[in-house]
């Protein structure tokens, strides 16, 4: 994506704070004023329920504008609710989607302390994107956070035809997201094979590294002091799995249920829909 370099400081706040009742999400929507005497159970203080209060309402002043995004060519479909940094402080992902076989893609936001800003940037400190195929694994045990995106078909649909692993971590309390692999598919070489004619299939990107036959049509690189170095499908996959086992007890946090589509793309989301999204996230807690 283009546009200017954005530099943000996200406020990090201490975990366990965030113990917030539904009556302060419904009181921030319609502005009542909250006394720490209604927080029942483990009373929160006066200056954590204005930063609960804060953060809340930035994000519903956020989603109540019309023209979040307005630069995309995809609709949006919706907004997920979810944490990259585990500070228990969600990050806001709007979903765009084509409403066909090209997909969509994320975007991400969250909360500054002062503002809504792009909440995950590449390492030139431009807003990322990832496609609506990625899986976003959270290892919570080494509190890692790994983007995958795995490729499907050596031609046809594009979705299917590249693939990549990245991970997101924390910089001056700034959200990057830093390649380690991408893989793609050199159509010549694909184009020349009989996998062009769809004689042969996989169901799994690893399929398709580990068949040495097909390897001359894969272009399969490591990202290595800022640079992309060729390995070959065999050692992609290597790496991969030694990052991402097959069997692991990473949680992909896009299998949520703190999310809200739409039901109309590109339609303005309600504020009842809002706190209905807020109160799915205080469930989860």
């Amino acid at each position: 994506m283009g546009g200017q370099k954005i530099s943000q400081h996200k406020k990090i706040i201490a975990a366990g704070i965030f113990t917030v009742n539904i009556v302060l999400l419904d009181a921030c929507s319609s502005g009542t004023q909250i006394e720490p005497n209604a927080i029942q159970d483990n009373a929160v203080s006066k200056q954590n329920i204005e930063i609960n209060k804060t953060y809340f309402q930035a994000y519903r002043d956020f989603l109540l504008s019309a023209d979040i995004d307005s630069c995309h060519d995809f609709p949006i479909y919706g907004y997920y609710l979810l944490d990259f940094n585990f500070d228990r402080i969600p990050e806001l992902g709007v979903y765009h989607h084509s409403g066909g076989s090209m997909g969509g893609y994320f975007t991400f936001y969250c909360f500054n302390g002062e503002d809504i800003v792009p909440a995950v940037l590449d390492e030139d400190g431009e807003p990322v994107q990832i496609s609506d195929y990625t899986k976003i694994l959270a290892n919570y045990d080494d509190r890692k956070i790994y983007l995958l995106k795995e490729m499907y078909l050596l031609t046809g649909n594009m979705n299917g035809t590249y693939g990549y692993l990245k991970e997101i971590t924390s910089n001056d309390n700034v959200l990057y997201c830093s390649d380690l692999l991408r893989l793609d598919v050199d159509y010549e070489q694909a184009m020349e094979t009989e996998l062009a004619n769809g004689i042969i299939q996989y169901d799994s990107e690893d399929d398709f590294l580990s068949d040495s036959s097909i390897a001359k049509c894969l272009l399969t690189e490591s990202y290595e002091n800022g640079n992309w170095v060729k390995i070959s499908p065999q050692e992609y996959r290597i790496i991969k799995r030694r990052l991402i086992p097959e069997e692991n007890s990473y949680v992909n946090l896009l299998d949520t249920d703190v999310y809200m589509l739409l039901r109309e793309c590109d339609i303005q989301i309600t504020e009842e829909e809002i706190n209905s999204l807020f109160s799915k996230w205080k469930g989860m807690k």
